[in-house]
Parts: structure tokens; C-alpha cells; sequence
């Protein structure tokens, strides 16, 4: 039931639909292992923290090797071919956002889409809070260049 919502956002994180997999399955196993551990409120916001960890689990763990690799995105996930803005679908959104630099499309998924804070990103990504905005301010301008040219 749950399964192609997180794999939606686990792809907004991951740099490879390979890696956006992994995070699925691992978040999946974490929300089995502690399901005990569930309390009262919202049932899907619980197992949605669990999969956005897991995603920052697998992006702390690459950013020990770099901030960016530079290696290229999965072909399946990188696409620039959109003509126009109206055509746009989520899917199509998805993919520009796939294609920002990793530091700037984790912070804009956790500020913009997931709703937390400059400082709980800056905490948990063990960054500067001004890091955080400025990858977050990166991220818009970056989507906003990418996305006027198709308002053309």
C-alpha cells in the first residue's frame, strides 16, 4: 500500500533508482523491526520519518566520501527533455529536482517538501545553518533556471 509513495520519495533523495530501492527496502525493515514502537498519532507520517532517515542515513554516508562526486545521475532518473511548462507532470518534477546538485536536493527536499527548519536540517545533516540556506537558495534558483526556459 505504501510501497510507490516512499519509493516517490525516496527518489527525490537518491542519486540512482538503485539507490532509491535500498532506502525502501531499509526503511521498510527499520518500520518492521520497531512497529512496536509506534505509538498514538499518524501512522504514515511515522514510517515517512523512517524512509526521509534512511534517505539521509545513505546521504551522510556518501558525503563522507564527497559532498558531490560528481558521478553522473542513473539515466532511468535524469531526463531533460520537457518542452512545456502545462505538460508538466509529477513525474517530470521529479526528474528537474533529481538533477540538482546532491547537497542542494536533499536540503530542498527537507525544507521545502518534508517542512523542516534550516536549523533541524542544518542538525541533522551536520552542516551550518547558513549552509543549509544557501543550498536551499542554490536549489531554487538552479530550478527556476531550469524551468523558465520551458515557459517559452
Amino acid at each position: 500500500m505504501y510501497e510507490r509513495r516512499f519509493y516517490a520519495t525516496s527518489l527525490r533523495y537518491a542519486r540512482t533508482t538503485a539507490d532509491a530501492e535500498d532506502i525502501v527496502i531499509q526503511g521498510f525493515t527499520k518500520i518492521f523491526s520497531n512497529i512496536n514502537s509506534f505509538k498514538d498519532g499518524n501512522f504514515e507520517s511515522w514510517m515517512r520519518t523512517i524512509i526521509v532517515n534512511e534517505a539521509l542515513s545513505l546521504y551522510r554516508k556518501d558525503q563522507k566520501q564527497t559532498w558531490n562526486n560528481g558521478a553522473p545521475p542513473d539515466e532511468h532518473i535524469k531526463s531533460n527533455d520537457f518542452n512545456v511548462l502545462d505538460t508538466l507532470g509529477m513525474g517530470d518534477l521529479l526528474l528537474i529536482i533529481q538533477d540538482l546538485p546532491e547537497g542542494s536536493r536533499v536540503v530542498f527536499n527537507l525544507f521545502a517538501i518534508e517542512g523542516y527548519g534550516h536549523k533541524e536540517i542544518a542538525e541533522m545533516l551536520n552542516i551550518n545553518e547558513g549552509t543549509s540556506k544557501s543550498q536551499y537558495s542554490r536549489a531554487k534558483e538552479l530550478l527556476k533556471n531550469k524551468l523558465t526556459p520551458l515557459e517559452s
